[in-house]
């Protein structure tokens, strides 16, 4: 019978706490033949020295292991806690997770894209779409729905299709808002996919078979890049749906709200204030939040209303919006100025990090700054500073010795 082959660890990990009855696990990748090199530092020492070297060459024997270094660091710890910490140091090793919250280096991810602002852009209107790379929003909407008049809706999608393959948005995500599937959302696909947007808004989705449907004609008609699916829920039925929908294809990375068709769906009169919308708001970003993706909110139509776009913007940025839609130029900057983190935000949320990556590595399950507690919702916020930070190019490293 042949024999299991061994196995070498990649990934340093450690284990146990610096505290009276625990032991401290290290384990180190070692040289190619080296076999396990065990180093063992004990207050009983003496006494107990062959009986920690038994227990852990037995927990790392049970994994095959070899070729690594371990050092261990007992404070009189029992041996069901030796193997336990061994256990876990093994696991680490072998099975490496996220990495730990404090960590300030790590890249942001791959869905977790800078949609601070999206300005709608009317397809059929080639001056606009010339502007649009110059607006400095985050995202622009090329729109081939609502904006577009039905006879000219053919000549709107071959304009948009011409408008991402000529022009340069340069670090600008490119939307294209499509008609719904039923009105001529597959003709939309079929000419703008081959063009490479890099998202698309489906308008009217109520349920999580739209995105289905969506998600197999990108399948069929394969676009040169990755495209993520933008579900616009606008009415009653797709509110109730959101989860579902958030949830319906892993092209899916923000689902947006229609705040306009959603208060005429429900009989609602739209208002600057937005109580009639509050509680669809508050559904949708639990909705999005809850499968893990962007929520988005709607635009703000008064224009000339500076004041209240700003506190509509910030409204909705306390509750957890990653951003929010412009009609018009001149909303972008007060949208941007809402979603940019100040510097004294961001560093307070590198301390905040900080503190919960020092209590994490002393096993503490609380973490403390200035002598007040910091709870997870605390760090959840401060997590996302960084990220956004991150993502508009600010420089978080300079940051990190305060």
């Amino acid at each position: 019978m042949s024999q299991k082959s061994k196995i070498r660890i990649k990934k340093e990990a450690t284990a146990g706490l610096d505290d009276k009855g625990d032991v401290i696990v290290r384990l180190l990748p070692g040289e190619p033949g080296s076999g396990i090199d065990l180093n063992i530092e004990s207050t009983v020492k003496s006494m107990f020295e062959k009986q920690i070297r038994a227990s852990v060459l037995q927990v790392l024997t049970s994994y095959n292991l070899t070729d690594l270094k371990v050092s261990i660091e007992d404070k009189g710890a029992l041996d069901y806690v030796i193997r336990a910490r061994v256990t876990t140091a093994v696991e680490r090793a072998l099975n490496p997770t996220m990495e730990s919250i404090g960590n300030l280096e790590t890249s942001v991810a791959k869905k977790e894209k800078l949609r601070r602002s999206r300005i709608y852009i009317p397809g059929n209107r080639p001056r606009m779409l010339q502007k649009g790379p110059l607006f400095g929003a985050d995202a622009v909407i090329l729109d081939l729905e609502d904006s577009v008049p039905p006879e000219e809706k053919d000549a709107a999608r071959l304009l948009v299709k011409k408008a991402i393959e000529n022009l340069d948005f340069g670090e600008t995500e490119i939307m294209v808002r499509i008609n719904p599937l039923d009105v001529c959302g597959e003709e939309d696909l079929e000419v703008v996919l081959p063009a490479g947007p890099d998202s698309i808004v489906l308008p009217k989705c109520e349920k999580a078979e739209d995105v289905k449907k969506v998600e197999k004609i990108i399948e069929r008609i394969k676009p040169p890049k990755e495209v993520a699916l933008l579900p616009l829920i606008e009415t009653a039925k797709g509110l109730l749906n959101a989860y579902e929908i958030a949830l319906a294809s892993p092209l899916v990375d923000a689902i947006t709200f229609g705040g306009e068709d959603f208060t005429r769906d429900i009989g609602a009169t739209r208002t600057k204030e937005g109580k009639e919308i509050l509680f669809a708001r508050s559904m949708l970003v639990m909705a999005a939040k809850a499968a893990g993706v962007q929520a988005l909110d709607t635009v703000f139509s008064d224009v000339k209303d500076e004041e209240g776009l700003r506190k509509d913007t910030e409204q909705i940025k306390t509750m957890g919006f990653d951003g929010k839609a412009a009609i018009h130029p001149a909303q972008i900057e007060v949208i941007h100025q809402v979603f940019t983190p100040t510097e004294e935000e961001i560093r307070y949320a590198v301390k905040v990090l900080k503190a919960a990556e020092e209590a994490m590595k002393k096993g503490s399950g609380v973490a403390v700054l200035k002598g007040k507690m910091i709870d997870v919702p605390v760090i959840k916020r401060a997590e996302r500073v960084v990220r956004i930070a991150k993502l508009i190019g600010l420089d978080i490293a300079e940051m990190r010795g305060i």
